[in-house]
């Protein structure tokens, strides 16, 4: 299991730095001559973002066919801490040059997913697999959970710049271990991986897509992810610290102690499913059984909290609901992540 850990690994800093621009965009804007409005500042980089993640996607299949996992993660992860490096010089220039290098991150950051699930194919038993899965998908919270509670506190004392210097340099590293620890391309298990002299010319991926969707299962893998990912990128992701600032009045630097336990949450029930789906499986259930369960509870409790904050006055209350909402999509990987067969 050393490649999913070190998969997991680099989807910890990943996601970590997704987060920055949410916290350093108050103390920023509040410095910036002319003064700029933080939710501008969100919106521009996140739906930038979600530009270069969604067109990764499209990438990740031919470079994972042809770079393999070890290489795609590794120029993945070099991609997005070069990003970075240049964060903090985009968001004080023009807003042009923020879009570009979001998108950029966008685009590196979206295809360290793919890389890891080309490693779990490529180096992961079928009876680990749904546990890596959920390895590797906890790791994103674990990294949220890092980065929401160190930096509201340290920007005050470091300035808000400080972050993307730390993650660029902490992406560095990981470059270097993801290169030399994990196992060659060429050193896999006998799992179908294609090379690119297997691939029938006649058969290309807007066929085996249309061919996919038309799926009633895939379709309600798709609407649930969709749903999830909307509330997630476009709220929880995105705009959470500014939720608490503006609608509660919360300082940033009180942030971490709001808002740090939802990932923590996140990441436990992430590995909890994996676990839970393998040790169902194992007993006898279809493994289809397995996922539209984990699918349901992880879609049903978190539209639960998110009707509750409607309801909700105070910034504790709202906390301990979002907590729950993370806990409660944690149950998804399990479901539609599942490795087994």
């Amino acid at each position: 299991m050393l490649t999913a850990w070190i998969a997991s690994l680099a989807l910890c800093a990943n996601y970590g730095a997704r987060s920055i621009i949410s916290f350093v965009s108050h103390p920023m804007c509040a410095a910036a001559i002319p003064k700029c409005a933080p939710t501008e500042v969100i919106a521009s980089s996140a739906s930038s973002f979600l530009v270069g993640d969604w067109i990764a996607q499209f990438a990740a299949k031919p470079l994972g066919r042809y770079l393999r996992g070890r290489r795609l993660l590794t120029i993945s992860t070099a991609g997005w801490c070069l990003a970075m490096l240049a964060m903090p010089f985009a968001l004080v220039n023009t807003r042009i040059m923020l879009v570009l290098t979001q998108s950029l991150f966008g685009f590196f950051c979206g295809l360290s997913f793919p890389a890891a699930h080309t490693l779990i194919a490529e180096h992961i038993p079928h009876s680990m697999r749904a546990t890596a899965v959920s390895m590797i998908q906890s790791a994103g919270s674990v990294g949220n959970t890092v980065t929401n509670f160190v930096t509201p506190l340290a920007i005050p004392h470091v300035g808000w710049w400080i972050p993307f210097l730390v993650f660029f340099g902490c992406g560095l590293a990981l470059v270097g271990v993801v290169w030399v620890f994990l196992p060659a391309d060429e050193a896999t298990l006998n799992v179908a991986v294609v090379k690119p002299d297997q691939v029938d010319s006649e058969v290309n991926s807007i066929t085996e897509l249309l061919t996919w969707i038309r799926s009633p299962l895939i379709q309600a893998m798709i609407f649930t992810n969709y749903t999830s990912g909307v509330v997630y990128y476009g709220f929880y992701a995105s705009y959470l610290p500014t939720y608490f600032v503006e609608v509660y009045g919360v300082k940033v630097a009180e942030l971490g102690f709001l808002i740090t336990a939802a990932p923590m949450a996140n990441a436990a029930t992430c590995i909890l499913s994996g676990v839970i789906s393998d040790m169902l499986v194992r007993r006898g259930w279809q493994s289809i059984h397995c996922r539209m369960l984990m699918q349901s509870l992880g879609t049903l409790i978190p539209a639960l909290c998110m009707g509750g904050l409607m309801f909700v006055n105070h910034a504790k209350s709202a906390a301990v609901l979002v907590t729950m909402w993370m806990a409660g999509k944690g149950l998804m990987p399990g479901g539609c992540m599942h490795g087994s067969p």
